[in-house]
């Protein structure tokens, strides 16, 4: 049978396996083994993912150090070849246009980035990333033309570039700063750049392709039209929210037109997706087991629903794993619309065993349960991510501490999906619902924790897995420590879900004690001050968690400190209402 989806893209290797010079031979065999057929040479996370760092400019020979730019080729065409070996398209993802940098920069690399170009190319992003290279220069032109004909000259195997911009080091100019870009809007910089590096590599690959991300340009209440005057040979790689998440498999209105927008103007569409590992559910050190199979099936149908050109994996294989999303990966993204429970019932029995496997298969379908709820409500970006939400998770939610906030940080506009919205109403109505829906994922996740908890016990202690002969070079992880790593990363997602609801829930009880009668306010305080005992003894529970499994000097752990310090005395006092201002 073939592959459903043309295009099924992965990264060597994740964040917690290196970086750009730690891939191996190995890593493009692991994506070759799970279903892929291209390999995305990097990420935005990694330092080395700018056409310069690439290809020798006669424009700005000193854009970067010669040993440096060497040292990237050679990588690079080491990378390219062994991708071949394989029979891997490849690609790359690039971060444009060349700025400063943010807070992640320290002050010296940012000040010597000033040194490698002219002072008047320069112009200033109106943002926290500095001053960028301004395409509007006619030196920067030149120098972006020379760039990409002798980028698709040396290495021709390139088929696709997916552009990345506002973040990680690439930026536009600020419309009010730059001279040469008065009045001029960042995204239409953008769809300029587009255009210059389609044009440029055309010349030299005609079936060459610039994809976009709808990553920070998807509110823009141009993007519409803006994509859909750009040319064939772009398109998307696309999220249905601000960001990828785990347990996302809602499909959109937003995202059906997009997708009909490029299938009108032929350009290529791809789904953005997380199928492996995450940033929504990690703690340092990196746990990197958390399968859900069952949502790695409604996630593709979603894609082959919408007849997506191909598949995009955020972060990247572990190709010293084989975890069960694996497996699932490469059965559904041959066949995404065949009946899930088949296929997982013979992985789960492959990988456990029969004693073990009816009890893998109930904590999968718990994990489902809870990844269904989740996605209807990713109300927030940042404040429900799990690697970012300590925004959320360090504020004691006590009348004093929410009664001033004026909102929640990250906040996602309205996603219709037919008559359901999957960010309704303002602040307050968000934060009611997502506390009531928090309380049933968290019930979820702990039917999850006792099956898999099960699964261990009924675990024959001779079982090896099948799928360990699908590792060459790696250690295989046993069975037994398979589970005992899911079974950590769920206790972590069901207490971290668990406080999130609780700061939710008291933000929607203290907003609505505003205007309201004195009884109603004095019952809004009881069932407040009652949320805080709950909810003291959830973060001292989560907190010693982290204890356990060895996190417990983790800035999460810190976040969680915070919260306690702050609990403490509002729980062992009442709060009188007039507090609440």
């Amino acid at each position: 049978m073939a592959p459903f989806f043309e295009w099924r893209i992965f990264h060597p290797r994740s964040p917690a396996g290196g970086g750009f010079f730690d891939y191996t031979r190995e890593d493009f065999a692991a994506i070759r083994r799970r279903g892929g057929n291209t390999a995305l040479m990097m990420h935005d996370w990694m330092g080395e993912k700018s056409l310069y760092r690439f290809v020798p400019s006669e424009v700005f020979p000193d854009a970067i150090d010669p040993e440096e730019l060497e040292r990237n080729r050679a990588a690079l065409r080491r990378y390219i070849e062994w991708a071949k070996d394989y029979g891997l398209r490849v690609a790359l993802w690039i971060c444009e246009m060349p700025c400063q940098g943010g807070p992640w920069m320290s002050e010296e690399a940012r000040a010597a980035f000033l040194e490698r170009y002219p002072e008047e190319v320069l112009s200033d992003t109106g943002t926290y990333q500095g001053k960028v290279v301004c395409l509007g220069h006619p030196r920067v032109e030149e120098y972006y033309r020379e760039l990409m004909r002798g980028l698709l000259t040396d290495f021709p195997e390139v088929a696709l570039i997916q552009l990345f911009t506002l973040d990680s080091n690439a930026e536009f100019c600020s419309p009010e700063a730059c001279p040469r870009h008065q009045g001029v809007s960042k995204i239409e910089q953008r769809d300029r750049l587009i255009r210059l590096i389609l044009e440029e590599g055309r010349k030299v690959q005609p079936d060459f392709r610039v994809l976009t991300t709808t990553w920070g340009w998807q509110n823009h209440p141009e993007f519409l039209e803006r994509q859909a005057a750009l040319p064939a040979g772009s398109g998307l790689f696309s999220t249905p929210d601000g960001e990828a998440w785990s347990f996302d498999r809602k499909l959109t209105d937003y995202l059906v037109r997009q997708r009909d927008l490029c299938r009108d103007r032929g350009q290529m569409f791809l789904g953005y997706d997380i199928f492996l590992w995450g940033d929504d559910v990690l703690f340092p050190p990196y746990e990197r087991i958390y399968d859900f199979p069952f949502g790695i099936a409604a996630k593709l149908r979603r894609w082959a629903h919408v007849r997506a050109d191909g598949v995009f994996d955020q972060w990247g294989t572990e190709p010293d794993l084989l975890a069960c999303n694996s497996m699932a990966l490469r059965a559904f993204l041959f066949d995404p619309f065949q009946e899930p429970e088949p296929v997982l019932e013979r992985i789960a029995e492959r990988q456990f065993g029969a004693a073990a496997a009816p009890h893998v298969l109930d904590a999968w379908r718990a994990i489902e349960a809870a990844q269904q709820v989740q996605s209807d409500h990713t109300y927030y970006w940042h404040a429900l991510r799990h690697g970012w939400s300590g925004g959320i998770i360090k504020i004691p939610p006590t009348i004093e501490a929410l009664a001033p906030l004026d909102g929640i940080y990250s906040r996602e506009p309205h996603k219709p999906a037919g008559p359901i919205d999957h960010a309704p109403g303002d602040d307050i109505e968000r934060a009611r619902q997502l506390g009531a829906a928090m309380r049933d994922v968290v019930a979820h996740f702990d039917a999850a924790v006792v099956a898999t908890e099960r699964a261990l016990k009924a675990l024959e202690p001779d079982h090896r897995s099948f799928y360990a002969d699908l590792l060459t070079d790696a250690a295989p992880v046993s069975p037994r420590e398979h589970l005992e790593r899911q079974l950590r990363t769920l206790r972590l997602c069901s207490g971290l879900q668990r406080e999130l609801g609780h700061f939710f829930e008291a933000f929607a009880i203290v907003k609505d004690m505003n205007g309201a009668d004195q009884e109603t306010r004095e019952n809004l305080r009881v069932k407040h001050q009652a949320l805080m005992r709950e909810t003291l003894e959830g973060t001292r529970a989560l907190r010693q968690l982290l204890d356990e499994i060895g996190v417990g000097d983790s800035d999460m752990a810190a976040c969680l400190d915070e919260r306690a310090a702050g609990l403490e005395p509002a729980v062992s006092k009442d709060l009188d209402p007039k507090d609440a201002k």
